[in-house]
């Protein structure tokens, strides 16, 4: 801690390396929240229609940008979430699909929370987690892509409770 008593060289200061914008953003060893609430249809229509009208899509993207750092489709795991959905599962592909990722953005952001909160947002309203998962990792500097726009430039709202 600084006292006032100690000389600050300025030039050494300027010269540390900053930190990368994918890092999580923690204070301390407190785990953080999400910056987007689970309920913003209204608010951003174009990640909304995405995740209700591309959803398997946007799924791939997420899952591929957090595994591989690819902002693109991963077309393997896009056509095996269709083809589980419509043939075998009834739907419950996606559902454990979209649990999953908020699992791992939760753990590569440090935010708070468990496994039943997250398959439980996910049975409830999948496209809203989907939603809420692309703001998110948009707002952290790692857009997944998406099919229906363009990168957004969201500025980074409050945080949530």
């Amino acid at each position: 801690m600084y006292n006032g008593s100690e000389k600050v060289n300025a030039a050494s200061m300027m010269q540390q390396p900053m930190q990368p914008p994918m890092q999580a953003q923690r204070v301390g060893n407190a785990p953080s929240s999400f910056l987007h609430g689970i309920c913003v249809c209204c608010t951003h229509c174009d990640s909304c229609l995405e995740a209700w009208c591309c959803s398997r899509c946007q799924m791939s993207r997420q899952c591929n940008m957090m595994k591989n750092s690819k902002a693109e489709i991963d077309w393997d795991y896009c056509l095996c979430a269709f083809v589980l959905d419509w043939f075998f599962t009834g739907g419950i592909a996606s559902v454990i699909f979209v649990c999953q990722a908020r699992e791992m953005m939760r753990t590569r952001y440090g935010i708070a929370g468990n496994k039943c909160s997250d398959c439980c947002c996910s049975w409830c309203c999948g496209a809203c987690v989907l939603q809420q998962q692309l703001l998110e990792m948009t707002s952290r500097g790692e857009f997944p892509g998406a099919c229906c726009y363009e990168e957004p430039n969201y500025p980074n709202p409050a945080r949530m409770l």
